[in-house]
Protein backbone atom coordinates (compact mmCIF):
# COMPACT_ATOMS: atom_id res chain seq x y z
CA UNK A 1 0.00 0.00 0.00
CA UNK A 2 1.02 3.63 -0.46
CA UNK A 3 0.07 6.78 1.43
CA UNK A 4 -0.69 10.24 0.12
CA UNK A 5 -1.47 13.38 2.09
CA UNK A 6 -4.25 15.53 0.72
CA UNK A 7 -4.77 19.12 1.85
CA UNK A 8 -8.02 20.95 1.17
CA UNK A 9 -8.41 24.69 1.69
CA UNK A 10 -11.93 25.93 2.47
CA UNK A 11 -13.36 29.33 1.60
CA UNK A 12 -12.06 30.94 4.80
CA UNK A 13 -8.54 29.76 3.98
CA UNK A 14 -8.39 27.10 6.64
CA UNK A 15 -6.54 23.97 5.55
CA UNK A 16 -7.86 20.53 6.34
CA UNK A 17 -5.68 17.52 5.62
CA UNK A 18 -6.19 13.79 5.46
CA UNK A 19 -3.87 10.87 4.83
CA UNK A 20 -5.15 8.19 2.48
CA UNK A 21 -3.86 4.67 2.17
CA UNK A 22 -4.34 3.38 -1.35
CA UNK A 23 -3.30 0.33 -3.32
CA UNK A 24 0.12 0.22 -4.93
CA UNK A 25 -0.32 -3.09 -6.76
CA UNK A 26 -3.17 -4.73 -8.67
CA UNK A 27 -3.57 -7.42 -6.02
CA UNK A 28 -4.06 -4.79 -3.29
CA UNK A 29 -7.07 -3.20 -4.96
CA UNK A 30 -10.27 -2.95 -2.96
CA UNK A 31 -12.56 -5.76 -4.20
CA UNK A 32 -15.56 -3.42 -4.16
CA UNK A 33 -13.79 -0.84 -6.30
CA UNK A 34 -11.80 -3.15 -8.57
CA UNK A 35 -14.62 -3.93 -11.07
CA UNK A 36 -15.06 -0.21 -11.78
CA UNK A 37 -11.31 0.18 -12.25
CA UNK A 38 -11.46 -2.72 -14.71
CA UNK A 39 -14.19 -0.98 -16.69
CA UNK A 40 -12.14 2.22 -16.95
CA UNK A 41 -9.04 0.22 -17.87
CA UNK A 42 -10.84 -1.70 -20.63
CA UNK A 43 -12.65 1.30 -22.02
CA UNK A 44 -11.87 1.76 -25.73
CA UNK A 45 -12.20 5.52 -25.37
CA UNK A 46 -8.92 6.20 -23.60
CA UNK A 47 -7.38 9.61 -23.12
CA UNK A 48 -4.58 9.07 -20.63
CA UNK A 49 -5.09 12.14 -18.46
CA UNK A 50 -8.84 11.61 -18.19
CA UNK A 51 -8.32 7.89 -17.53
CA UNK A 52 -5.70 8.61 -14.86
CA UNK A 53 -8.02 11.04 -13.05
CA UNK A 54 -10.85 8.48 -13.12
CA UNK A 55 -8.55 5.77 -11.76
CA UNK A 56 -7.15 8.11 -9.11
CA UNK A 57 -10.66 8.90 -7.91
CA UNK A 58 -11.48 5.19 -7.67
CA UNK A 59 -8.25 4.39 -5.83
CA UNK A 60 -9.22 6.86 -3.12
CA UNK A 61 -12.22 4.62 -2.29
CA UNK A 62 -14.14 6.24 0.59
CA UNK A 63 -12.16 9.48 0.20
CA UNK A 64 -13.08 9.88 -3.45
CA UNK A 65 -15.20 12.98 -2.88
CA UNK A 66 -12.16 15.08 -1.93
CA UNK A 67 -11.28 15.24 -5.63
CA UNK A 68 -14.24 17.60 -6.08
CA UNK A 69 -12.61 20.13 -3.76
CA UNK A 70 -9.08 19.99 -5.17
CA UNK A 71 -7.65 22.31 -7.82
CA UNK A 72 -6.84 20.52 -11.07
CA UNK A 73 -3.13 21.19 -10.54
CA UNK A 74 -3.22 19.38 -7.18
CA UNK A 75 -5.03 16.41 -8.69
CA UNK A 76 -2.55 16.19 -11.56
CA UNK A 77 0.38 16.28 -9.13
CA UNK A 78 -0.94 13.16 -7.40
CA UNK A 79 -1.68 11.07 -10.45
CA UNK A 80 1.67 9.28 -10.06
CA UNK A 81 -0.11 6.91 -7.65
CA UNK A 82 -1.91 5.41 -10.64
CA UNK A 83 1.34 4.58 -12.47
CA UNK A 84 1.29 0.91 -11.46
CA UNK A 85 -2.04 0.46 -13.27
CA UNK A 86 -0.47 1.59 -16.54
CA UNK A 87 2.93 -0.06 -16.18
CA UNK A 88 2.04 -3.74 -15.92
CA UNK A 89 -1.12 -5.79 -15.63
CA UNK A 90 -0.16 -8.47 -13.11
CA UNK A 91 -3.38 -9.19 -11.26
CA UNK A 92 -3.46 -12.78 -10.00
CA UNK A 93 -5.83 -12.56 -7.03
CA UNK A 94 -9.44 -13.25 -7.88
CA UNK A 95 -11.07 -10.12 -6.50
CA UNK A 96 -14.50 -11.33 -7.66
CA UNK A 97 -14.68 -14.81 -6.09
CA UNK A 98 -18.48 -14.95 -5.98
CA UNK A 99 -21.18 -13.44 -8.20
CA UNK A 100 -24.96 -13.43 -8.06
CA UNK A 101 -26.67 -13.88 -11.40
CA UNK A 102 -30.19 -14.93 -12.28
CA UNK A 103 -31.01 -15.16 -8.58
CA UNK A 104 -28.27 -17.75 -8.03
CA UNK A 105 -24.82 -17.71 -6.49
CA UNK A 106 -21.84 -18.71 -8.61
CA UNK A 107 -18.26 -19.25 -7.45
CA UNK A 108 -15.18 -18.50 -9.52
CA UNK A 109 -11.76 -20.16 -9.74
CA UNK A 110 -9.02 -19.70 -7.17
CA UNK A 111 -6.26 -17.12 -7.53
CA UNK A 112 -4.11 -17.54 -10.66
CA UNK A 113 -6.71 -20.00 -12.01
CA UNK A 114 -4.86 -22.62 -9.97
CA UNK A 115 -7.78 -25.04 -9.66
CA UNK A 116 -8.81 -25.05 -13.31
CA UNK A 117 -8.99 -28.43 -14.98
CA UNK A 118 -7.60 -28.83 -18.46
CA UNK A 119 -11.03 -29.18 -20.07
CA UNK A 120 -12.19 -25.97 -18.37
CA UNK A 121 -9.23 -24.15 -19.85
CA UNK A 122 -9.93 -25.55 -23.32
CA UNK A 123 -13.53 -24.37 -23.26
CA UNK A 124 -12.93 -21.08 -21.43
CA UNK A 125 -10.04 -19.96 -23.59
CA UNK A 126 -11.81 -20.91 -26.81
CA UNK A 127 -14.87 -18.88 -25.81
CA UNK A 128 -12.64 -16.02 -24.64
CA UNK A 129 -10.75 -15.81 -27.93
CA UNK A 130 -14.00 -15.89 -29.86
CA UNK A 131 -15.41 -13.12 -27.66
CA UNK A 132 -12.37 -10.89 -28.22
CA UNK A 133 -12.36 -11.56 -31.95
CA UNK A 134 -16.06 -10.69 -32.38
CA UNK A 135 -15.73 -7.61 -30.18
CA UNK A 136 -12.90 -6.32 -32.35
CA UNK A 137 -15.16 -6.89 -35.33
CA UNK A 138 -17.78 -4.78 -33.52
CA UNK A 139 -20.23 -7.68 -33.50
CA UNK A 140 -21.38 -6.93 -29.98
CA UNK A 141 -24.38 -9.28 -29.63
CA UNK A 142 -22.60 -12.49 -30.72
CA UNK A 143 -19.53 -11.35 -28.75
CA UNK A 144 -21.63 -11.12 -25.59
CA UNK A 145 -23.01 -14.61 -26.20
CA UNK A 146 -19.49 -16.01 -26.11
CA UNK A 147 -18.66 -13.89 -23.08
CA UNK A 148 -21.66 -15.39 -21.26
CA UNK A 149 -20.45 -18.89 -22.13
CA UNK A 150 -16.91 -18.02 -20.99
CA UNK A 151 -18.25 -16.81 -17.65
CA UNK A 152 -20.45 -19.90 -17.31
CA UNK A 153 -17.38 -22.13 -17.64
CA UNK A 154 -15.43 -20.36 -14.91
CA UNK A 155 -18.24 -19.52 -12.47
CA UNK A 156 -20.32 -22.42 -11.21
CA UNK A 157 -22.59 -23.25 -8.24
CA UNK A 158 -21.13 -24.40 -4.93
CA UNK A 159 -21.05 -28.12 -4.24
CA UNK A 160 -23.93 -29.18 -2.02
CA UNK A 161 -21.70 -31.22 0.28
CA UNK A 162 -18.64 -28.98 0.14
CA UNK A 163 -16.20 -29.75 2.98
CA UNK A 164 -12.63 -28.43 2.66
CA UNK A 165 -11.52 -30.87 5.40
CA UNK A 166 -12.95 -33.98 3.76
CA UNK A 167 -10.52 -36.74 2.76
CA UNK A 168 -11.70 -36.63 -0.83
CA UNK A 169 -11.67 -32.80 -1.10
CA UNK A 170 -10.42 -31.82 -4.55
CA UNK A 171 -9.57 -28.21 -3.74
CA UNK A 172 -12.55 -26.75 -5.60
CA UNK A 173 -15.68 -25.25 -4.08
CA UNK A 174 -17.44 -25.37 -7.47
CA UNK A 175 -19.43 -28.27 -8.82
CA UNK A 176 -17.59 -30.33 -11.41
CA UNK A 177 -17.45 -28.78 -14.86
CA UNK A 178 -20.09 -30.10 -17.25
CA UNK A 179 -20.10 -28.68 -20.78
CA UNK A 180 -23.76 -29.70 -21.21
CA UNK A 181 -24.78 -27.03 -18.66
CA UNK A 182 -22.91 -24.11 -20.21
CA UNK A 183 -25.78 -22.89 -22.38
CA UNK A 184 -28.26 -22.80 -19.51
CA UNK A 185 -25.92 -21.14 -17.02
CA UNK A 186 -24.84 -18.63 -19.66
CA UNK A 187 -28.38 -17.23 -19.54
CA UNK A 188 -27.79 -16.28 -15.90
CA UNK A 189 -24.42 -14.72 -16.68
CA UNK A 190 -26.14 -12.35 -19.06
CA UNK A 191 -27.64 -10.62 -15.98
CA UNK A 192 -24.24 -9.71 -14.55
CA UNK A 193 -23.51 -5.95 -14.49
CA UNK A 194 -21.00 -4.75 -17.06
CA UNK A 195 -18.41 -3.76 -14.45
CA UNK A 196 -18.45 -7.26 -12.94
CA UNK A 197 -18.04 -8.81 -16.38
CA UNK A 198 -15.16 -6.43 -17.09
CA UNK A 199 -13.52 -7.32 -13.78
CA UNK A 200 -13.58 -11.04 -14.55
CA UNK A 201 -12.34 -10.50 -18.10
CA UNK A 202 -9.41 -8.35 -16.97
CA UNK A 203 -8.39 -10.82 -14.27
CA UNK A 204 -8.48 -13.68 -16.76
CA UNK A 205 -6.42 -11.65 -19.24
CA UNK A 206 -3.78 -11.08 -16.58
CA UNK A 207 -3.69 -14.73 -15.44
CA UNK A 208 -3.59 -15.83 -19.06
CA UNK A 209 -0.57 -13.63 -19.74
CA UNK A 210 1.21 -15.06 -16.70
CA UNK A 211 0.53 -18.58 -17.96
CA UNK A 212 2.07 -17.64 -21.32
CA UNK A 213 5.11 -16.08 -19.62
CA UNK A 214 5.60 -19.12 -17.39
CA UNK A 215 5.42 -21.56 -20.32
CA UNK A 216 7.49 -19.91 -23.09
CA UNK A 217 8.00 -23.14 -25.03
CA UNK A 218 4.24 -23.68 -25.37
CA UNK A 219 3.65 -20.04 -26.23
CA UNK A 220 6.95 -19.26 -28.01
CA UNK A 221 5.74 -16.13 -29.76
CA UNK A 222 3.75 -14.87 -26.79
CA UNK A 223 1.14 -13.90 -29.33
CA UNK A 224 -1.56 -11.55 -28.20
CA UNK A 225 -5.19 -11.94 -29.07
CA UNK A 226 -5.67 -9.83 -32.16
CA UNK A 227 -8.33 -9.24 -34.75
CA UNK A 228 -7.42 -12.42 -36.57
CA UNK A 229 -9.75 -15.40 -36.63
CA UNK A 230 -9.02 -17.70 -33.64
CA UNK A 231 -8.54 -21.38 -34.45
CA UNK A 232 -9.74 -22.90 -31.14
CA UNK A 233 -6.45 -24.75 -30.95
CA UNK A 234 -6.83 -25.97 -27.37
CA UNK A 235 -9.62 -28.35 -28.29
CA UNK A 236 -7.26 -29.82 -30.86
CA UNK A 237 -4.56 -30.15 -28.20
CA UNK A 238 -7.03 -31.93 -25.94
CA UNK A 239 -7.77 -34.43 -28.70
CA UNK A 240 -4.05 -35.02 -29.31
CA UNK A 241 -3.27 -35.59 -25.62
CA UNK A 242 -6.11 -38.06 -25.12
CA UNK A 243 -4.71 -41.54 -24.61
CA UNK A 244 -1.28 -40.17 -23.73
CA UNK A 245 0.14 -40.26 -20.19
CA UNK A 246 -3.05 -38.66 -18.86
CA UNK A 247 -5.27 -41.54 -19.92
CA UNK A 248 -8.64 -41.31 -21.66
CA UNK A 249 -10.82 -38.25 -22.20
CA UNK A 250 -12.37 -38.29 -18.72
CA UNK A 251 -9.03 -38.55 -16.97
CA UNK A 252 -7.46 -35.81 -19.11
CA UNK A 253 -10.48 -33.55 -18.66
CA UNK A 254 -10.21 -33.72 -14.86
CA UNK A 255 -6.43 -33.21 -14.77
CA UNK A 256 -5.30 -29.89 -13.35
CA UNK A 257 -4.44 -27.36 -16.05
CA UNK A 258 -0.96 -26.69 -14.69
CA UNK A 259 -0.09 -30.38 -14.54
CA UNK A 260 -0.82 -30.62 -18.26
CA UNK A 261 1.02 -27.39 -19.07
CA UNK A 262 4.07 -28.55 -17.11
CA UNK A 263 4.16 -31.78 -19.10
CA UNK A 264 3.71 -29.96 -22.40
CA UNK A 265 6.43 -27.42 -21.54
CA UNK A 266 8.83 -30.19 -20.51
CA UNK A 267 8.17 -32.13 -23.71
CA UNK A 268 8.74 -29.04 -25.84
CA UNK A 269 12.06 -28.37 -24.10
CA UNK A 270 13.16 -31.97 -24.65
CA UNK A 271 12.03 -31.89 -28.29
CA UNK A 272 13.93 -28.67 -29.05
CA UNK A 273 17.02 -30.01 -27.29
CA UNK A 274 17.04 -33.22 -29.35
CA UNK A 275 16.34 -31.24 -32.53
CA UNK A 276 19.29 -28.93 -31.86
CA UNK A 277 21.57 -31.87 -31.10
CA UNK A 278 20.52 -33.61 -34.30
CA UNK A 279 21.66 -30.65 -36.37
Amino acid sequence: MQEIKIEIKNRSGKVRSCTCKIASTWNELDPDVYPYIASVYLSPYKEKMHTAVSLFTLLLCKHHQVVNYLPATDVHSMLFVTDFLFEKLDLTTNLIPVVKAGGKEYHGPKDELENLTFIEWCFADSYFERYVFLKKQEQQDPANEYLDKFLAVLYRPKKQSYDPLAIDHDGDIRVRFNENLIKERAKDMNYLPCHIRDGIVLWYMSCRQKIENDHPHIFPQKKKISGSEPDFGWMGVFDELTGDKFGGQDELARTNLFTVLFSMERNQIKFKKYKNEAY
